[in-house]
């Protein structure tokens, strides 16, 4: 494996090289400093030996003519005792030693090596001694170097200590220097890093060379088109997602809209719904229309639309306007009594309006609810039942309701569902189930999804409709995604290196700090086998907390790891939810995979969410796909992948 470290920065290395030639050319000028100072002594040292020489010559020459050499003597040891030389003879003309000094060429406070690099010869200087005509010996003089050296050591410290602190002043000015230069680079960097993360910002830094100049707008040109082009695709989503998902009258979920939220929520969550599915309904609204005008009929909708937008703000559920003048209103978590009270002030609301709109006794409202307390059942089969409570409130007149409970009587109860799921996790009682994505057009393998299953006491998978639900009710989803992930790792050697490895996680265990822990040390034993994990989140529960999606998104590619949206595309959110996670991938609702061949109006939707998705560089992977005349479909759209039957369904994993 490849190990790229990171390289030196353009400043560093301007800085370094700089830097260098600084203490070259110092080290220069103090070499020829020393040895110009060398020259200059040594020369000194030898007019020194000279000097002396010839003074001690004249003054023995006068000294010997009265024949006083004890006087001599006594005279060559006051030049001598100075120390400035190394040696003084006074020799016969017969060769004769008649006086002899000698001081060892010992030099003290001079480093060695400082010697042996700046060598100087100790010069030595002769002088006739003549009485009168007759010349009676010579007198030599060989000067000592230690005062020399000493001079020279000195001031190579004195101007060592200048040149560093010349040397320290430059390069902080010099720093300071590329530092505002460079400066623009730095933004420059940044930017571009940020670009490489799809993060299209601007460099504010003025530059101030012409070079950095032109680059900077280059840059800042190029980030700002594919800004521009991807805020156009989102608005344009936006709009798309608005005219698909929104009643344009009352701003209410359309009937897909309202369809999708339903779904996305109890079926693709995989959560149980409890409580009421109600419809309102306003009778003979064309009559309505024809009697007062479409602009007073809009009216009339617009105020209900208000009144069931605040009663789904109030119960956190949603609404929409179904078809014509029938409205749906999901009240999560509501018996039937409670339900009652809801409506009952609902239907008031809407009568005071009529009155106030002056349609009193032409626009006649009534409401029925069917109140599920568990199980799973399907919106169509819903809209059915309450439909035809509806029927019985129209026959009592204005402002009748009915509302029923459907009973699942058999059904485990919560208790039950605790003691299993509990049992089962502590039993590791856990099986994995595995699909393939195929990648377009090559239909090679993209990533294999692996979903946990729980057994039951004899060994029977249970299904997923059923208990996923209640892990996230009864409070399991981090323990179940922990023991899942951590199963995966187990198996680490059954899946070959290099493999990627996808696994759905639930919303509630983001923040959860023991499947963190759980988390990293799995993601280690993955990344040692050579195996990379996808944590797929839905749409919907990263929009619950997005700062926690992002959190975790940070937390686990740190590791190595990456995240992923799954049941893309029901939130008008959609697009700026993927530019703030910038995930691996993002995965098509399978609600929208059924109708791109035949509504025109959710194939342009999906157009612009893979035209956005493109501009980010994140592949866009088909749900639900179960024809095989589909995925050339898919292949002329643009998607990367797609997942479903036509796959294989999900298997036993690993196989055997």
């Amino acid at each position: 494996m490849n190990v790229h470290r990171p390289r030196a920065t353009l400043g560093r290395i301007l800085f370094l090289g700089i830097s260098a030639v600084f203490l070259l050319v110092i080290a220069g000028v103090q070499t020829l400093y020393l040895l110009n100072a060398r020259t200059h002594l040594q020369e000194q040292l030898e007019s020194h030996a000279q000097d002396a020489a010839t003074s001690l010559g004249l003054s023995l020459g006068i000294l010997l003519t009265r024949g006083d050499r004890a006087l001599a003597e006594t005279v060559i040891n006051a030049s001598f005792d100075r120390g400035y030389y190394e040696r003084i003879e006074f020799v016969s003309i017969d060769n004769e030693v008649l006086v002899s000094k000698v001081l060892a060429p010992t030099i003290a406070d001079v480093p060695a090596w400082f010697v042996r690099a700046f060598p100087m010869a100790a010069p030595t200087a002769e002088s006739l001694v003549t009485t009168g005509w007759m010349q009676v010996g010579r007198v030599k003089v060989t000067s000592h170097s230690r005062f020399a050296y000493e001079q020279l050591w000195s001031s190579a410290r004195d101007t060592l200590f200048w040149l560093a602190l010349l040397y320290v002043l430059a390069l902080l000015s010099m720093r300071a220097f590329l530092r505002g230069v460079l400066r623009p680079l730095a933004a420059i960097e940044r930017a571009a890093e940020a670009i490489a993360r799809r993060e299209f910002v601007s460099v504010d830094t003025p530059a101030g060379t012409r070079e950095l100049s032109r680059v900077v707008d280059a840059m800042n040109s190029l980030s700002g088109k594919v800004r521009a082009a991807l805020e156009a695709e989102t608005a344009r989503a936006e709009q798309l997602a608005t005219l698909i998902f929104t009643d344009e009258v009352t701003r209410l979920l359309s009937r897909g809209g309202f369809a999708d939220r339903f779904k996305v929520r109890y079926e693709a969550e995989q959560e149980s719904f409890s409580g009421a599915l109600a419809l309102v309904q306003i009778s003979d609204f064309s009559a309505i229309n024809r009697s007062f005008g479409q602009a007073k009929g809009d009216e009339l909708m617009r105020a209900i639309g208000r009144f069931l937008g605040e009663t789904a703000v109030s119960t956190s559920g949603f609404c929409g306007r179904w078809a014509g003048a029938l409205f749906a209103l999901a009240l999560p978590g509501r018996d039937p009594a409670g339900t009652r009270v809801i409506l009952e002030q609902l239907l008031l609301q809407v009568q005071s309006s009529i009155e106030e709109l002056g349609m009193g006794g032409q626009a006649n409202v009534y409401a029925a609810a069917m109140v599920t307390d568990a199980g799973h059942p399907a919106l169509e089969s819903l809209i059915r039942a309450v439909d035809g409570l509806l029927a019985k409130a129209a026959e009592q007149g204005s402002g009748a309701l009915e509302v029923e409970l459907i009973r699942h009587d058999g059904l485990p109860s919560m208790q039950d569902w605790s003691a299993t799921i509990e049992q089962a996790l502590r039993e590791q009682r856990l099986q994995l189930a595995g699909q393939s994505v195929l990648a377009l057009p090559s239909g090679e393998v993209l990533h294999l999804e692996l979903m946990g299953r729980i057994l039951d006491v004899r060994g029977t998978v249970l299904p997923a409709a059923e208990f996923m639900p209640m892990v996230g009710r009864l409070g399991f989803s981090a323990r179940f995604d922990a023991a899942i992930v951590g199963q995966v790792a187990q198996l680490a050697s059954s899946i070959a290196s290099g493999t990627a490895v996808a696994i759905n996680i639930a919303p509630r265990s983001l923040g959860d700090a023991t499947f963190r822990h759980s988390v990293a040390t799995s993601l280690d034993t993955l990344r040692y086998s050579g195996v990379r994990v996808i944590f797929e989140l839905s749409e919907h529960g990263a929009l619950q907390d997005q700062s926690a999606a992002l959190e975790f998104a940070e937390f686990v590619r740190a590791r190595g790891s990456n995240l992923a949206i799954d049941h893309y595309g029901l939130h008008r959110e959609s697009l700026a939810l993927a530019h703030r996670l910038l995930p691996a991938y993002v995965k098509l609702s399978g609600l929208h995979t059924p109708k791109l061949a035949s509504d025109r109006g959710t194939r342009f939707y999906v157009e612009s969410l893979l035209q956005a998705a493109h501009q980010l560089e994140v592949p866009v992977i088909a749900q639900s796909v179960e024809d095989a005349a589909m995925v050339g479909f898919l292949e002329s759209m643009g998607f990367a992948g797609y997942q479903g039957y036509v796959t294989g369904r999900p298997s036993p994993w690993p196989p055997g």
